[in-house]
């Protein structure tokens, strides 16, 4: 049994002392992990509505990203007119003629219902309760937005990486946990919508590039994790 499965495996059985002792063996590559906490932020931020100061952080920061875009999608990641990113923003994630085009609520992919305020969604705030992540007061979208999960998984993946005193095994949990049951509808139906549905190209690449590296996530950080 591979480490990263027996932690998935104790993972699965809730069980601690098991974790522990895969993670005895363990030799993380903290600069990797703190990469990857970067690219769950940076993707965090496509996903938010883009008023200006989330305009201007992208803008700053997409050259430093442009390796990572390009390892998932040939399409570009180009900033476009602010107002015609904004509509394209809210067709697709806020309202629409007939609804929404691109739900970006976990809830709505993981329940026949199709409700928020899901059991998926309780789940994710009692995790974020737990691991002490805090959404700013300025954040209105619930713990199940794409932006949100993204936000936590990098928080997570940091406190990994630091090894300070404040993560523990329940970081790791919680990590993969979110890798498990909610990566795989994000990476799958909802990046699949994006992309259907976008009118721009930057919203198009960003579901191609939420599809390839959400579905790598877990591979990639059990790699950064027992093969640093």
């Amino acid at each position: 049994m591979s480490s990263m499965t027996g932690l998935k495996t104790a993972l699965a059985e809730n069980n601690y002392e098991s974790a522990i002792s895969v993670l005895s063996g363990a030799n993380p590559d903290k600069n990797g992990l703190v990469s990857l906490s970067a690219a769950f932020m940076f993707l965090s931020l496509v996903f938010r509505y883009p008023d200006k100061p989330v305009y201007d952080t992208l803008e700053r920061y997409l050259p430093e990203f442009q390796s990572f875009i390009d390892e998932y999608t040939a399409g570009i990641l180009e900033l476009t007119d602010r107002r015609e990113m904004e509509y394209d923003y809210v067709r697709l994630f806020i309202n629409a003629p007939g609804g929404m085009k691109a739900n970006p609520y976990a809830s709505c992919w993981l329940s026949d219902e199709k409700l928020l305020w899901g059991e998926q969604m309780m789940r994710l705030k009692e995790l974020m309760e737990k691991e002490g992540f805090v959404m700013s007061a300025s954040v209105t979208e619930l713990e199940d937005h794409v932006s949100v999960v993204l936000e936590f998984c990098s928080v997570l993946t940091e406190k990994i990486a630091s090894g300070a005193e404040p993560c523990g095994i329940g970081s790791f949990f919680a990590l993969l946990e979110i890798m498990r049951d909610f990566f795989p509808a994000f990476a799958d139906k909802f990046a699949l919508k994006v992309t259907e549905e976008a009118e721009l190209e930057f919203y198009k690449t960003a579901g191609r590039l939420t599809q390839g590296f959400l579905a790598d996530a877990e591979q990639i950080f059990g790699e950064l994790i027992f093969e640093g």
